[in-house]
């Protein structure tokens, strides 16, 4: 599915963003994004664009943790209970 992605619509936008190749693109290390057919289609395209490394648990990339940790730990103070049995 996500090498569809990068067939369809990442690759074209690539290659006008940088037709002359050589462009950057940078992931996280999301399972789909590791899989081996996404490997292999990178390895395909290596000479049209660079696939940057990811370091693991950037929270850099990842800007949502810093507002999630924070809002978990209000939730949690307040100690909130279940209101029926299938959120127990």
């Amino acid at each position: 599915m996500y090498a569809s992605v990068l067939s369809d619509h990442v690759y074209p936008f690539m290659r006008i963003v940088f037709p002359q190749d050589g462009g950057n693109y940078q992931q996280d290390i999301a399972e789909f994004h590791t899989t081996d057919s996404v490997r292999a289609w990178f390895k395909e395209h290596q000479d049209q664009f660079i696939v940057l490394p990811c370091p693991e648990n950037s929270p850099d990339l990842s800007p949502i943790n810093n507002l999630w940790n924070p809002l978990d730990r209000v939730v949690r103070v307040m100690d909130p209970h279940a209101r029926n049995l299938v959120q127990q």
